[in-house]
């Protein structure tokens, strides 16, 4: 089984920006 994530093995900068398209995606309604 996995058990770990993708994202732990990205850099800080790179997860806050993951994470701020994550959050853009979310709050903008799809068309």
């Amino acid at each position: 089984e996995k058990g770990f994530s993708p994202i732990e093995f990205l850099k800080p900068d790179e997860l806050q920006d993951v994470i701020e398209r994550i959050e853009n995606k979310a709050l903008t309604p799809h068309i």
